[in-house]
């Protein structure tokens, strides 16, 4: 089972706004190791490639991300990745940056403007979700990763060893979840 837990914060600018982005996502962090493991004191390190984890509880994996005030932490027993996004204009130059062809083809499709930025950050979400589910960082061209979407909301990569979950949430954010494995995980948005 994964469990993500969600947090709003107050609208900071600058420098604040990132100490009060990094101090709500530990905050999480503290009270789901609390609460679902019983930990209470702990170290984040980083692996060799920049992922966070918890050398005194290796197997507990947990991800954190953050965007305009909102917070989200994903903790479970398996690799896993977690991004959050506020779905806003975006810059059609990233376009050919972050997709892949069968992506951009996507875009091509008459859709209004609304459904292109719901679109684009469903992807982008996906894709940033999966690099640091895997540990690699934006280092590989994330036009390498793709994604389509089935009728009944089933998300399929290209990355076969991973699975993914997606949701819109209140106010027009969309968090998206990748975590590594052969099985199907339950996800409890909290």
């Amino acid at each position: 089972m994964i469990r993500i837990y969600m947090q709003e914060f107050s609208g900071e600018k600058g420098r604040r706004k990132h100490e009060v982005e990094h101090v709500t996502g530990r905050h999480l962090l503290d009270r789901v190791l609390k609460k679902d493991y019983g930990v209470e004191s702990y170290r984040i390190e980083q692996e060799s490639q920049g992922k966070p984890w918890l050398p005194s509880h290796p197997e507990i994996c947990f991800n954190i991300s953050h965007s305009n005030n909102l917070a989200v932490c994903a903790v479970g027993q398996v690799p896993l990745g977690i991004d959050i996004e506020r779905i806003r204009p975006f810059n059609d130059n990233l376009l050919r940056k972050v997709l892949s062809a069968h992506e951009q083809e996507l875009f091509e499709e008459k859709m209004s403007q609304d459904e292109r930025q719901t679109l684009f950050f469903k992807l982008w979400t996906l894709k940033e979700s999966f690099v640091k589910a895997d540990g690699c960082g934006i280092r590989i061209p994330l036009g390498k990763i793709s994604f389509s979407f089935g009728q009944d909301g089933q998300i399929w990569c290209n990355q076969k060893q991973y699975n993914f979950w997606q949701k819109e949430v209140e106010n027009g954010y969309l968090i998206s979840l990748c975590w590594k494995g052969e099985r199907q995980e339950q996800v409890l948005l909290e």
